[in-house]
């Protein structure tokens, strides 16, 4: 799973996209273009999570490193907010040690995934570590514990019936297209 990314799972959706693959491309390039746009609104939602400014002052000026990486980790809130977009891609499932297909919301943006992710593991050692994730969670007003996120987990966790419900909706009634197609 990509770093920043967030999945929830849809019953059916891992039979449904294989029978859909193997005899039905075309019904599986609709069922995608649905799916995305369910995920639109997501995103929506996500950019509107992004911070408009940096959340510390010196981490959107560039210092003499970055003219030799480039500006990709300085914080830009509109690189931000067009980096949380949606992805389908492959999940591993550990329990029963295999792969399933998954949309994902992620924070694509090197500075956004910072920023989403910013105290997720142990605390920091350093002062000034301690003080970046102080500062990230005083701005956003989240306290990032486990996997959780700022941006995409928020999104996904604070809408999840909803997206779930349009999901299964869309993976339904491509199940019964599905079900009509062998009856006949």
């Amino acid at each position: 799973m990509p770093p920043g990314a967030v999945v929830a799972r849809v019953e059916g959706l891992q039979e449904t996209v294989t029978y859909l693959k193997r005899f039905e491309p075309e019904l599986l390039k609709g069922m995608n273009k649905e799916l995305y746009s369910v995920m639109k609104d997501l995103v929506k939602i996500g950019r509107s999570l992004a911070p408009t400014s940096s959340p510390m002052s010196g981490w959107a000026k560039p210092s003499p490193l970055e003219a030799e990486w480039g500006t990709r980790l300085l914080f830009q809130p509109g690189k931000v907010k067009t980096g949380i977009r949606s992805k389908i891609g492959w999940v591993r499932r550990k329990d029963i040690n295999t792969s399933e297909r998954a949309y994902f919301l992620i924070n694509a943006n090197p500075a956004g995934a910072i920023y989403e992710t910013a105290g997720q593991k142990v605390r920091s050692r350093t002062p000034q570590g301690r003080q970046f994730v102080r500062n990230i969670e005083s701005q956003s007003g989240i306290v990032v514990r486990g996997k959780q996120g700022r941006i995409a987990w928020k999104a996904v966790y604070d809408n999840r019936e909803n997206v779930h419900r349009a999901m299964k909706v869309v993976v339904d009634r491509y199940i019964d297209i599905i079900n009509q197609k062998l009856a006949a």
